[in-house]
């Protein structure tokens, strides 16, 4: 009898170890664990939530013709953003201006009267607020699920869903040798009700205050290249005015 009672714990032990073993879903914690570090680390990422980028780059239109643009962004975690993109069209120059704060946007093409939409965090489109955003992820313990290897850019990368408050299913992937972020992918639907994919694929990384900083960033809609932008200037201060984001 005594035997028996020893045995009982032991079995139900066993029991809870084959369980986690065959039935837990795996996490994709490793990942995100991995790819802060590889980035810089918890406490340099932290300083990517306010940031001021410069490049170039082309944009292309609705009938795939590209245009050569000089751009610039600012930005303030976590609902900051202006972007300005410069360029010219038929030989006369135009400037174009998206200014994101606190759930309005304002889009405004020269000196035209902006028009102003409501709309959800724009944050996650500028080029470093996703490595600050590493870090979240990394501390609010998110439901994270690997999606296994994929190619991006011709290199191995490990994907990983993230659902959480700020981020709703949205698929990471870090290359699988240096653990650095290589694209975002998300999924919603066009105005007439198709699907619609949206990609940030990042190469070309470059050390800017201790931290890996995308050189190149290109955007893909359902497969389909809309800009490439190149960091030429990157920085990361410790305060930005607030004039800054205020309607263009």
């Amino acid at each position: 009898m005594r035997k028996l009672l020893y045995l009982i714990p032991v079995a139900v032990g066993v029991g809870a170890l084959l369980y986690s073993i065959y039935f837990t879903p795996e996490s994709g914690r490793p990942f995100i664990v991995r790819a802060v570090a590889a980035h810089g680390g918890e406490a340099k990422l932290a300083k990517t939530r306010l940031g001021i980028f410069k490049g170039t780059g082309t944009k292309n239109d609705a009938h795939g013709f590209a245009s050569r643009i000089n751009w610039e962004e600012t930005y303030q975690q976590p609902d900051r953003l202006r972007r300005v993109f410069e360029k010219t069209v038929q030989g006369q120059p135009t400037t174009h201006t998206f200014v994101y704060r606190a759930g309005k946007a304002w889009t405004k093409i020269d000196d035209q009267e902006p028009t102003v939409t409501e709309t959800g965090p724009g944050y996650h489109e500028s080029i470093a607020c996703p490595l600050g955003h590493l870090v979240d992820i990394y501390l609010n313990k998110s439901t994270l699920k690997p999606l296994g290897e994929t190619l991006v850019d011709g290199r191995f990368a490990q994907g990983v869903s993230v659902n959480s408050s700020d981020w709703e299913n949205v698929e990471l992937y870090f290359d699988t040798n240096t653990h650095l972020l290589v694209m975002i992918r998300g999924r919603s639907t066009d105005p007439q009700g198709g699907p619609l994919v949206r990609e940030r694929v990042f190469g070309d990384y470059k050390t800017v205050d201790g931290i890996q900083v995308p050189g190149v960033v290109r955007l893909y809609i359902n497969k389909q290249l809309m800009d490439e932008l190149v960091v030429r200037e990157a920085r990361f201060p410790e305060h930005i005015e607030d004039r800054v984001f205020e309607k263009p």
